[in-house]
């Protein structure tokens, strides 16, 4: 969100609300739950035993490769074509490109990361989340009062956190 700020592509005003529409999953519920509820019964091709429709949850993405496997089996894919890692290009490593006005562009900001890495990272999803110490880090990274706040969106979110990832597609469902 910073480097957004940074880049000009929002304003500091806009910040606290950029942060808390990215921290709820309300919408992503709404949105499940309105898809579950007007799905034709039964779902014509479909494997019964999966609940539909389809969540995926990051953390198993990123540890369980078997997961986004069925997925792409499931959403007519071929699996094998799968990648966890990949071979960075020299021109991908750096800052970021920057255009004419010497800013990056919206799309090399949030894709930083993902072009900058050859692998999945793991550590950017924890088994366990302990919201004190990502506190902390919020703390450091956006000051003590949106390290506040962003402690309070992640505690108000865990509800639909906790129930979306209860209908996610799992392991042992690969």
């Amino acid at each position: 969100m910073r480097e957004l700020q940074k880049e000009e592509f929002a304003q500091t005003h806009e910040i606290c609300p950029l942060m808390e529409l990215n921290a709820t999953l309300r919408w992503s519920r709404h949105l499940y739950d309105w898809c579950y509820q007007h799905q034709e019964e039964p779902i014509k091709g479909c494997d019964r035993d999966i609940q539909y429709p389809l969540v995926l949850d990051a953390q198993d993405i990123a540890h369980h490769p078997a997961v986004l496997a069925k997925y792409c089996k499931l959403i007519g894919l071929n699996p094998a074509h799968l990648k966890s890692e990949w071979n960075v290009p020299d021109q991908k490593i750096q800052k970021g490109v920057e255009d004419r006005t010497g800013h990056k562009s919206p799309e090399a900001v949030m894709k930083f990361t993902l072009d900058n890495s050859s692998h999945v990272l793991k550590d950017k999803t924890p088994a366990i989340v302990d919201i004190g110490l990502e506190r902390r880090g919020w703390d450091r990274e956006f000051g003590i009062s949106i390290g506040e706040q962003m402690e309070k969106w992640v505690r108000e979110a865990m509800p639909d956190y906790t129930y979306l990832r209860a209908k996610r597609l799992r392991v042992q469902d690969a």
